[in-house]
């Protein structure tokens, strides 16, 4: 028919859905926060239950050690408890999730008039099932070095705590090579600098709106992860602070000098739990 042809295209569809588009480009990154900050959430998680089992076992897995169990079977018993966690929550979470599907998939179906089916698809029940498994192997790394850097004098002696630990560490500074901050900053600057100068302007050029959108997620959740940090800093003194507050009365020297030690002996489990707590209200 040629170029010439007289002949005009009307695609009141395509017009409609181009609109639609950036509400699904919106949908996706709210998704995308909320399963990253669960994924993040659920692996602090573990770890924490993880590393507070083996605080609370240590003499136990002393004894085990010294009859001649190998470290490797420490790091199995470890795998598995972990994966007693992970386990029941992806049966239970796949469950409770095609559930909840069936009356929005009927709202769906009454509203299109279209055929949607009915049930979570391979996609989606794989990736679930995937992320539940990496999540407590991730996680169970932190609570293995804490298993295994115990040495059997020290997981032996009932009365012996981490809190009241001293190393000192000899390196000689040829065999030091970089400083461990240098290399991370400088690692930081790289990422950052690749994201902004080449990514940003990459998906920004080409129309990549959904890499364009992914990229700023990223850097909103790193922005609350590293507040959430910094207001760790002030954490000993809003302790304090609230210990000077609730004791009161004629037993407060004796119940305060109590507490204070209490939470200075706990201050690493009630960090974790603060740094938590803190992350899920920055979040929400």
């Amino acid at each position: 028919m040629g170029l010439d042809y007289p002949v005009s295209f009307d695609t009141p569809l395509i017009d409609t859905l181009s609109v639609v588009y950036y509400l699904r480009l919106f949908l996706d990154q709210l998704l995308l926060i909320i399963e990253l900050f669960l994924v993040g959430v659920g692996m602090f998680l573990i770890y924490a239950l993880l590393l507070s089992d083996v605080e609370s076992k240590v003499y136990e897995c002393g004894m085990l050690r010294a009859l001649g169990m190998e470290q490797y079977t420490l790091v199995e018993l470890l795998a598995i408890q972990s994966l007693l966690f992970s386990i029941p929550a992806i049966a239970l979470g796949l469950l409770v999730s095609w559930l909840a599907f069936i009356p929005v998939q009927r709202e769906l179906v009454s509203f299109t008039n279209a055929p949607i089916p009915l049930g979570l698809t391979a996609e989606a029940a794989g990736l679930a099932t995937a992320i539940g498994f990496i999540m407590p192997l991730i996680a169970l790394i932190g609570p293995i070095q804490s298993a295994l850097s115990k040495t059997l004098r020290d997981a032996l002696d009932l009365y012996h705590s981490s809190v009241n630990d001293t190393r000192v560490t000899f390196t000689k500074l040829a065999n030091l090579g970089l400083s461990p901050v240098q290399t991370n900053a400088s690692l930081l600057m790289v990422i950052f600098g690749f994201i902004i100068y080449y990514l940003i302007p990459y998906s920004f050029i080409f129309q990549q709106f959904a890499l364009f959108f992914d990229i700023f997620v990223l850097i909103l959740l790193g922005m609350l992860f590293g507040l959430s940090l910094l207001a760790m800093t002030i954490h000993g003194y809003v302790q304090k602070f609230s210990v000077n507050v609730i004791m009161w009365g004629k037993d407060r020297r004796v119940l305060k000098t109590l507490v204070t030690k209490n939470l200075w002996g706990h201050s690493r489990r009630n960090t974790k739990t603060a740094v938590l707590f803190t992350t899920c209200i920055a979040f929400m």
